[in-house]
């Protein structure tokens, strides 16, 4: 490495892309009023407006090889499957935010390759673009584990069929990925 040339940086242990919507925002906003009393210095109700977007959200995490060790990956894996609350509305409203349906790749290779590969199609979502990266050959299907809805699209039974280890629920979906990764510390 040409310390002219090159930076000197490591990747972090953890690495999070951003939460993107399967579908655009068509721009719900809600108007809502604050209790009375709801501020010590303000004794009147406060109108506030809150933007709300009901979609599927789709993102991609990396855990880095050696920086992290097998149990934290497993505990890491066990939180994105069961996530409770997100900042926002929280506290007055109930919300899922637990994955409906799981894509792990369980990898050498540094590129992650299947970047937002949940496409929405109506009602449904599909992997197309998963398929392509699978057939391409720049990802072994024998890498990835399916879980949850998308299990029974026809993408993931076709996945399936190549290798893919394809699951109905996130959680066996995800004890699955701990076990590969606990084979390959």
């Amino acid at each position: 490495m040409d310390p002219k040339k090159e930076t000197n940086k490591r990747r972090a242990s953890l690495e999070i892309t951003r939460a993107v919507s399967t579908r655009p925002w068509i721009g719900d906003v809600s108007f809502n009023v604050a209790s009375v009393g709801a501020q010590r210095t303000n004794k009147n109700p406060i109108p506030y407006a809150t933007e709300i977007h009901a979609t599927r959200y789709q993102y991609s995490f990396a855990l880095s090889g050696d920086d992290v060790k097998s149990e934290w990956k497993g505990l890491a894996l066990d939180g994105l499957a069961s996530l409770r609350r997100v900042a926002g509305n929280h506290s007055r409203f109930l919300y899922d935010f637990s994955p409906e349906s799981i894509v792990l790749r369980v990898t050498h290779d540094p590129a992650p390759r299947i970047l937002y590969c949940f496409r929405e199609e109506g009602d449904t979502i599909d992997l197309k673009n998963l398929a392509k990266r699978v057939a391409s050959g720049d990802v072994k299907a024998e890498e990835l584990i399916l879980g949850g809805e998308i299990a029974s699209e026809q993408d993931a039974i076709e996945l399936k069929t190549k290798g893919a280890t394809v699951f109905p629920g996130i959680k066996a979906a995800v004890e699955d990925a701990k076990k590969r990764i606990g084979k390959s510390a």
